[in-house]
This record gives C-alpha cells, structure tokens and sequence, in this order.
C-alpha cells in the first residue's frame, strides 16, 4: 500500500470516528455534516468525496460498528457449532458493554434513524448477520424448559430471532442506562448481564450430532 493511499484511508477513520461520537452525542438528525468536517478537521470538498451526504456515512458507520461487535466470528474457529456461537458472542457483546457501551448505544441509534427512513437495516449487502453466521445457523439448536423442548431448525432465523436479538437488545438496554447510573447501580447492571447470560447457556443446549 502506497503513502496515498495510507493516507486516504487514515483520513476515512478519522471521518468515521468523529461521525461516531457525534452521531452518539447528538442523534443522527441533528448531526449537520459541516460539524463532522469542522471536528474531523477536514474540508467539505474532502468530507463529501468520502461520503456523498449523511446518509452514507451514518450507514458506513453503523456497518464498521456492528462489524466490529460480529468479528469474534471472523477471529474463531468457522467449524464452532451453533451453541460454540451463542456462547461466543454473548461473551463478545458482554465485553464492549464493559469496555464501550456506545458501540452498543449506536446500534440503537442507527436503527432509531432508519426506521424514520424506513430502511431496514438487515436488507443491507453488508450487514455482518447476512454473511458469517448463514453456514452455522442451519444446524438443530434446542431449548431445555419444564414443560418440554422447543426445536429451532432451519435456516436460523429462529435463533436469531429468540436468542441473538433478546440478548442484545436486553444488553442494549443496560448500556443505554450506563450513563445514567452510578457506579454501584453499574455494577448492578453488570450483574444483571451476567446472570441472563448464564441463564441462556444453562437453557440453551445443542442436540446430539450438531
């Protein structure tokens, strides 16, 4: 790779991140180019010939952050069973709630500002949820209750939809609350991750063979 090129992309990330923290800080809506550029320390000519208008680059933003939150897939094993992924990224998102709740926080926020645009945000090409779990996601998973057994089988999107997104949005939830809470009650949200997570793993078990 070139010094250009370096460059180019140095000037990209220095683009994104501060699109980021003002996006969290501000919404999406209210967040006017101009004061990415002006925080960036960028020109507008070379904001706009990295992102033709805010939409793009609230979109690039959220796909390099949900990207980030799904690369524990990327860096493990491809052959992990289903419950080896479950257990992976619960870990995963457990551990940017600790480390950078605002990575969690603009999920929401995106997913906020595209409903009002009425995208949705899984139709995207690049969403990390279309590429890396679609191999996995076929296999049996079950869950153990006291009245019986429910099956999810298929293409995953049963999973997905009873465990990855409840998990998350529940996780969500508590980093939107981090910045309101005290030290004490963070730890007690914490806590509270750690015992629905426990909670899954006990429930949740792969059939035999998978």
């Amino acid at each position: 790779m070139g010094l250009r090129e370096e460059k180019e992309q140095l000037t990209r990330a220095v683009i994104m991140a501060t699109a980021f923290q003002l996006f969290c800080e501000n919404g999406i809506e209210a967040t006017e180019m101009v004061k990415v550029a002006k925080r960036a320390r960028v020109s507008r000519p070379t904001l706009y010939r990295y992102f033709s208008n805010k939409h793009q680059l609230a979109e690039a933003v959220y796909l390099e952050n949900l990207q980030m939150i799904m690369d524990c897939f990327n860096r493990e094993n491809n052959e992990m069973s289903a419950y080896e992924m479950v257990r992976t990224f619960f870990g995963r998102v457990y551990e940017i709630l600790v480390g950078d709740p605002k990575k969690l926080v603009f999920d929401a926020v995106y997913n906020l500002y595209a409903s009002r645009l009425h995208v949705d945000p899984m139709m995207l090409p690049d969403h990390p949820l279309n590429q890396p779990l679609n191999k996995i996601l076929t296999q049996t998973f079950t869950a153990r209750v006291s009245d019986g057994t429910v099956r999810f089988v298929g293409d995953g999107n049963d999973l997905i939809d009873c465990v990855f997104f409840p998990y998350f949005a529940y996780i969500q939830r508590l980093a939107i609350f981090s910045f309101q809470h005290d030290q004490t009650r963070w730890q007690e949200s914490l806590h509270q991750a750690e015992m629905i997570q426990d909670f899954y793993l006990r429930t949740l078990r792969p059939v035999a063979g998978d």
